[in-house]
């Protein structure tokens, strides 16, 4: 069963622009402000005010993306843009750190100076790191549907305990004292309610390896009734 809706893919294409912005655009920009504040330094605050430009543009979907996630299930994917986005960032300031550090003369980049190979090496610390958390949960990630309702947590378990009575699903919950989970280990799902605010709460609900996707997709429907 296809659980694809045109919310769900006006959200998937807001998350696809804030990958190429931030993951692409926004750090080419700063690359092209450190080459000018070694070459062309007029031009320095022109690609500076640029990027902060494309950063606050992010803001629009990221706010189109909001707004749809109380309408419609999607995939949480949002951890894997953040991630390509990371990646982005990291790779493209590695490159741009390297080549201005080869051609300027101002002590900061030289080169010889230990700082400079301090900031490259963590950069390329902290690009092993993203990609090994990108391996380890990428998996996950794609299992996982995310709903947002306008409902404190409480409301929201007592909605989500009721919808699961409705289909007859067996079920055992547990609190950590803040988010709740909700197993429904004979079909592998896993329902995940997680307060944001007073009257905010996300709902996820997991596919575990294995797991049964036509159960899944009934208990969004279900889940999605008023």
């Amino acid at each position: 069963m296809s659980f694809s809706s045109e919310k769900e893919i006006s959200i998937q294409k807001a998350q696809r622009t804030i990958e190429y912005g931030l993951g692409v655009a926004v750090p080419s920009l700063l690359s092209l402000m450190m080459f000018t504040y070694v070459l062309i330094p007029v031009l320095y605050p022109i690609f500076m005010g640029f990027s902060v430009l494309m950063a606050i543009s992010m803001l629009v979907p990221a706010k189109r993306m909001h707004e749809l996630s109380y309408e419609c299930w999607s995939k949480d994917t949002m951890p894997r843009t953040i991630i390509t986005s990371l990646l982005g960032i990291i790779y493209i300031t590695e490159v741009s750190v390297f080549a201005v550090s080869m051609l300027s003369f101002y002590e900061g980049f030289d080169p010889e100076q230990p700082l400079t190979f301090g900031v490259l090496a963590a950069l390329l610390m902290c690009l092993i790191g993203v990609m090994a958390y990108n391996d380890k949960n990428k998996d996950r990630f794609e299992r996982t549907h995310k709903l947002m309702v306008r409902l404190d947590a409480e409301k929201a378990r007592k909605k989500v305990g009721e919808a699961l009575h409705g289909t007859g699903h067996d079920f055992a919950e547990s609190s950590d004292g803040r988010n709740m989970k909700i197993d429904i280990s004979k079909h592998g799902l896993v329902i995940d309610i997680r307060p944001l605010t007073v009257d905010t709460t996300e709902v996820f609900l997991t596919v575990k390896e294995g797991g049964d996707d036509e159960k899944a997709d009934g208990l969004r429907t279900a889940l999605l009734t008023p």
